[in-house]
């Protein structure tokens, strides 16, 4: 998934980074400190696109600048780790259920799949 990613760096002027989820945690940390941001709290995410449409949209239905990256992170990995078709069940459940955030998408979300 790409991310792009607002950082506020010490001049108030915001500064953005592309990135690909999921990665490492190390390696998220490292970039982060790339940018140079005294904290987490100084990253927004500005955007995030994963080529799945009902991904997509629902990542659009929520407001990503307060979606904490590595929320997203785990996000990513979950969707990487799908088989084919469960991630088509879980992206029908998603149009259905409609979560109002990330966490709900997350945890909340039941991704086992029935063979019919």
């Amino acid at each position: 998934m790409d991310v792009n990613l607002c950082v506020w760096n010490r001049t108030e002027a915001p500064d953005f980074v592309k990135m690909k989820l999921p990665i490492k945690k190390a390696a998220l940390w490292e970039k982060l400190w790339e940018t140079e941001a005294e904290s987490i709290s100084d990253c927004k995410v500005s955007d995030a696109e994963t080529g799945v449409a009902a991904v997509d949209r629902f990542l659009r239905s929520i407001d990503l600048y307060r979606v904490d990256i590595f929320e997203l992170n785990t996000f990513a990995r979950k969707l990487e780790s799908m088989q084919k078709r469960e991630l088509e069940d879980y992206c029908g459940r998603l149009e259905q259920e409609r979560p109002d955030c990330l966490e709900t998408a997350i945890y909340s979300m039941d991704t086992e799949v029935t063979v019919t």
